[in-house]
């Protein structure tokens, strides 16, 4: 990633990636994926990559009819209980606003949100910070085939559609979530979501580098000793 200028910030949706490839990659973005675009499980992540390479603006780009979204006003209106990782890291940091329903929660709380928790940031290194919501509407998007897995891979540039070609049984585009980041404990609350709010069982690592195979391993037997994640399949793909 050594032509790296950008970093994108946006949800794990299967439903964006293609989007996301056809609009935002260039060979200069690199993707940092988690459930609703939270800043909060990835900023870690932001500023590793930023001593790497030089970034000179960041775009978060969260989208409407998100699951995270759902959750988070669920929890708040009292419909649903969350645990204590998920109140920690997505849910509490929306307590304090007030919000009419579940449209103004994605359009704009969350955009205001993560637009607050990554503005020092990108001004401490000179990054400009964009706002970019998807509308889901909008959007292309086939009916759902009901098969739903869990795709985990570092930030990277490469194409969401030469990713799900690793994949030898015919995953589909539209059928993987994506979450990307440096450290896979970093975001167990995302992962957690998938698994108990969006009931996927289904979950994968890849591998991108032969130096990263190792720490997949690791990647994995962490995974595999989350209680949530008991009844999931985990199962790793290398280069």
């Amino acid at each position: 990633m050594s032509d790296t200028s950008r970093i994108l910030i946006s949800c794990m949706d299967r439903r964006l990636s293609a989007f996301l490839d056809s609009e935002y990659n260039d060979g200069s973005t690199v993707f940092v994926r988690n459930a609703g675009a939270n800043v909060l499980t990835v900023l870690n992540t932001v500023k590793q990559l930023s001593i790497e390479h030089p970034i000179k603006s960041i775009v978060i780009a969260p989208h409407t009819d998100c699951g995270a979204m759902g959750l988070v006003e669920a929890a708040i209106n009292g419909r649903t209980k969350t645990s204590a990782q998920i109140d920690k890291y997505l849910v509490s940091q929306f307590k304090i606003n007030k919000f009419a329903d579940r449209k103004e929660l994605e359009s704009r709380i969350n955009c205001d949100v993560q637009e607050a928790s990554i503005s020092p940031f990108a001004r401490s290194i000179g990054a400009s910070l964009d706002i970019k919501l998807i509308d889901l509407s909008t959007l292309d998007i086939p009916a759902d085939t009901g098969r739903h897995i869990l795709t985990l891979v570092k930030p990277s540039k490469t194409m969401y559609l030469d990713l799900i070609r690793r994949y030898s049984d015919n995953v589909g585009m539209f059928d993987s979530y994506f979450i990307q980041a440096r450290g896979i404990r970093d975001v167990l609350p995302d992962i957690e979501i998938a698994a108990t709010a969006l009931h996927i069982s289904d979950i994968r690592l890849i591998s991108e580098s032969k130096l990263n195979n190792a720490i997949m391993d690791s990647d994995v037997n962490v995974l595999k000793s989350q209680d949530y994640l008991a009844a999931a399949k985990v199962t790793a793909v290398s280069r």
